[in-house]
């Protein structure tokens, strides 16, 4: 399951005194918590996850490579969506709809 940090979880982990945040595949901060990390001075880590042989692709992931779909795009779609929703109940739903938006779309 994915880790979302917005902008106030930003703030929080700042407050906490912490200066360094490891982000992999799993973590996703909104634009918005980026610039606020770069405001206050927290660096955000970029680290490799470590994979293992049951790792597998989401179904999301798949319709990605198959409609050519920019996964990075999606991402950024759905950390909006769910920044602005203020939950991440819906992020498996969203990772079905967004490609197959976008495919649509012929992005």
């Amino acid at each position: 399951m994915k880790k979302f940090y917005t902008e106030r979880d930003i703030e929080d982990i700042v407050q906490a005194g912490v200066s360094e945040l490891e982000i992999n595949d799993d973590v996703v901060v909104t634009d918005v918590a980026r610039e606020k990390a770069t405001a206050l001075g927290l660096r955000l880590k970029p680290v490799q996850k470590k994979t293992t042989t049951s790792d597998t692709p989401t179904p999301a992931s798949s319709i990605d490579r198959a409609k050519g779909v920019d996964p990075e795009l999606v991402s950024r779609i759905k950390s909006t969506v769910i920044a602005r929703l203020g939950t991440a109940e819906s992020a498996e739903l969203l990772d079905r709809i967004i490609p197959q938006v976008l495919a649509r779309l012929g992005s």
